[in-house]
């Protein structure tokens, strides 16, 4: 039998983080995700990373699709908690701790919130604050991101969640969509014209994640698509005017707009991405949530609110690790959060008061307020409209696979870091990640635009063809 040998290097950092982890809070210390063990590397990592203690001591966050980062958050990025993280990294790095863990389904989950911490790190208000640590942070995030990840093979191979809970036997689940990509199912698949290929606002939000719109209509998909065609040949679902000519310009619903009638469905569909071995973005099944309204009423009158029911079904670790219904469960109207998501960017954590965690049901209709086709921004998004003829570029149908794969592409996006680029190696000329397509140049950390790929546009083919070149010298 061959010995198992440690590096003096691995050691010394096995050692010292032990040693720190005396002195660490026990906040945190029930995350068992990978091993029953909590002090499991792993769960470590997992823990220092995604799971927050209030002021009353009482842990938050370890199984959310989120981490609890925020815009304004320095969690992570000073003192204390700044120097933990680095420490479990590198003790992570230094043992070579991906080896402990084989399985491909639990490899993916870590990388991929190892990519969201990633990401929120390198958001553009953290910017112009703690460069430094930023930086520390992010390179060892991104080695180990590179050393879990698994092959393009082993990722078409994940399982399809949603599958397995459409088998399950759950009262809980009895709603959940289960047939949204059936071929002569009921849905519908939708994206917003002008490029934005996806919900432009939570695709924004989260580059980690593709996000896709589906319609359903009483009728089914012949009803679906001859309500899409109305809509198409109508493109002006805001008005324009003011009373006075010297005043300014605020927008009224236009009554001539067609509407869907009551029994209408809408969904939001979130499925992970992750990083293959060779750089690249590639799609997942793993269905992350589903948001979904079922519009009681429309009312006729499109100044008026129709009733609508909220549904949300969310990926849960725990579940989906433990074989139960694809991991995914109902959000029940009781359950709360502190939102990450369309927020003001406080970080409810480092106030001097803890504000109460919100329903999570009831935030859907903030955003979601109004009458039938008015409340989906995809289309209609009443802060776009400000000047000129108010236009939208219509909902077209599209098909799933081709914008899921759309969200992997390289897409023109300012931020990426040379961190991530020089964590790849020193042999690699490629760095791609969250849809960005980057040239490294080895000699100093200045990073190249390859360019943007777009199928929306033939003037960008020529660019296309280059940038593959470039990254595959």
């Amino acid at each position: 039998m061959r010995a198992f040998t440690v590096p003096l290097r691995g050691m010394l950092a096995m050692l010292t983080c032990v040693a720190a982890c005396a002195s660490c809070s026990e906040a945190g210390a029930s995350v068992q995700l990978y091993k029953s063990d909590p002090d499991f590397i792993w769960n470590r990592v997992h823990r220092i990373l995604h799971a927050r203690v209030s002021q009353a001591g009482e842990e938050y966050g370890s199984d959310n699709l989120d981490p609890p980062l925020w815009p304004e958050t320095r969690y992570l990025l000073t003192g204390e908690s700044h120097r933990q993280a680095l420490m479990v990294l590198d003790e992570f790095l230094a043992l070579h701790s991906e080896r402990m863990i084989t399985d491909p389904l639990q490899r993916a989950i870590f990388q991929h919130d190892l990519w969201s911490v990633f990401d929120w790190s390198d958001g553009p208000t953290l910017q112009n604050g703690t460069p430094a640590e930023r930086l520390a942070l992010q390179s060892r995030l991104a080695r180990i991101i590179q050393r879990v990840a698994l092959s393009r093979v082993e990722i078409e191979k994940l399982p399809d969640n949603l599958q397995a809970a459409a088998q399950a036997s759950s009262d809980d689940l009895r709603e959940l969509p289960t047939d949204i990509f059936r071929l002569h199912g009921p849905w519908v698949c939708v994206f917003p014209g002008g490029g934005a290929g996806q919900a432009p606002v939570h695709r924004g939000f989260n580059r980690e994640s593709s996000f896709l719109v589906f319609f359903s209509l009483p009728g089914g998909q012949e009803q679906t698509r001859a309500y899409l065609k109305r809509l198409d040949e109508s493109r002006q679902p805001w008005i324009l005017t003011r009373y006075h000519p010297q005043d300014p310009q605020f927008i009224l619903k236009n009554p001539s707009l067609p509407q869907f009638p009551p029994g209408t469905r809408v969904a939001l569909l979130r499925q992970m991405l992750l990083v293959d071995i060779s750089g690249e973005v590639v799609p997942t099944h793993l269905t992350e949530s589903i948001q979904m309204r079922a519009y009681k009423t429309v009312p006729a009158d499109s100044s008026a609110v129709g009733q609508q029911e909220d549904l949300e079904f969310r990926l849960s670790r725990t579940l989906l690790f433990a074989g139960r219904a694809g991991g995914l469960r109902r959000i029940k109207a009781d359950d709360t959060e502190f939102p990450v998501f369309m927020t003001q960017g406080d970080d409810p954590f480092e106030g001097s008061e803890s504000p109460p965690a919100l329903p999570i049901i009831k935030r859907c209709g903030a955003c979601h307020e109004g009458n039938g086709i008015y409340t989906v921004r995809s289309y209609a998004n009443e802060l776009a409209p400000r000047s000129g003829p108010a236009e939208l570029p219509g909902l077209f149908e599209g098909t799933p696979a081709e914008l899921i794969q759309g969200a992997s592409k390289p897409t023109e996006r300012n931020g990426m870091t040379w961190a991530y680029c020089r964590a790849f190696g020193s042999d690699r000329k490629r760095c791609v990640l969250r849809g960005d397509c980057l040239l490294a140049r080895e000699q100093s950390p200045v990073l190249k635009h390859v360019g943007p790929r777009s199928a929306q546009s033939n003037s960008t083919a020529g660019a296309q063809s280059s940038s593959r070149n470039l990254l595959s010298t």
